[in-house]
């Protein structure tokens, strides 16, 4: 199969990438009565609207034994989403290395227990990491496409009443 890198900005939906000895998939998750609730106190365009999902990527290990999600709110969330992917022969894959690097440890930072000295460090240089690996900007009109395509997703899972 011929090697297409993608065009599209961000990580396509549905699709499991694989990053070294994980994967990465963004999908989108229904929001509970509560959370919608909330969402319609805070933000006026949602009032009236059915429940909904929101975009979250996955990040987990072949064997789906251990995984982390991080909404579309976080900066975890958009530091995955930035990561360039192709699909070569029959399966999509996660280019970047920096990846590979991140999810292993986020996979030994949520398994092994450390003192405070430890997770003081770890604390710190995931900050400076997050500060320096910046999401990039969303224009208004990407904005609107996003937005079009999550009432689209809620049309398909809850009809358009």
């Amino acid at each position: 199969m011929d090697n297409k890198a993608s065009n599209v900005k961000g990580l396509p939906f549905g699709k499991r990438l694989r990053c070294g000895n994980f994967c990465v998939e963004k999908i989108g998750r229904a929001l509970s009565k509560a959370d919608m609730k909330a969402l319609r106190a805070e933000m006026p365009q949602y009032k009236g609207m059915q429940r909904t999902s929101m975009p979250v990527i996955r990040v987990s290990d072949l064997q789906g034994m251990w995984r982390i999600e991080y909404a579309v709110a976080s900066t975890m969330f958009h530091i995955f989403d930035s990561f360039e992917w192709d699909f070569f022969d029959g399966a999509y894959f996660i280019k970047d290395e920096t990846c590979k690097r991140l999810i292993t440890m986020l996979f030994c930072d949520t398994t092994v227990l450390g003192d405070e000295e430890y997770i003081g460090a770890r604390v710190k240089a995931l900050n400076e990491f997050s500060s320096r690996v910046k999401a990039p900007e969303v224009s208004d009109e990407e904005d609107e496409k996003i937005v079009e395509s999550l009432k689209a997703m809620d049309i398909i899972e809850h009809g358009d009443e």
